[in-house]
């Protein structure tokens, strides 16, 4: 089983839970979603630490995440860890169209609310291949 950790920005979240749930359909992947992981009272940092041991980062970029302090730490990390052991493991997803930062991931799907957009249609967007 894959394990994948969503780094988005909250204000991105009904489209996160959207991609997560549709991600999981098959039962090959298994995502790491805040929501889901860090419990009342949990140590924060210490449960994203945990989530950013995953197989893959899928890094959601929008306006919102690019902005955002805590996904610049998480996709550092991953990029840190990539760089180091020399495999893939920080993949861009755009969900808006954003600047994308230096350093940051070419995204490699596209997001998109298009109706001409392929994949399967979630409340808030159709996830592209």
């Amino acid at each position: 089983m894959v394990r994948v950790f969503l780094s988005h920005s909250s204000k991105d979240k009904p489209f996160v839970r959207d991609l997560a749930d549709a991600l999981e359909t098959g039962g090959e992947i298994k995502i790491w979603l805040d929501e889901r992981e860090i419990g009342y009272g949990e140590n924060i940092v210490l449960k994203i630490g945990q989530g950013l041991d995953a197989d893959v980062v899928l890094l959601i970029l929008s306006p919102n995440s690019v902005e955002s302090k805590w996904v610049k730490e998480e996709w550092t990390d991953a990029y840190w860890d990539q760089t180091n052991s020399q495999q893939t493991k920080l993949v861009g997803v755009l969900f808006r169209d954003c600047q994308i930062p230096r350093n940051r991931p070419t995204p490699r799907s596209r997001c998109s609310a298009h109706s001409d957009c392929p994949g399967t249609a979630g409340r808030h967007g159709r996830l592209c291949p």
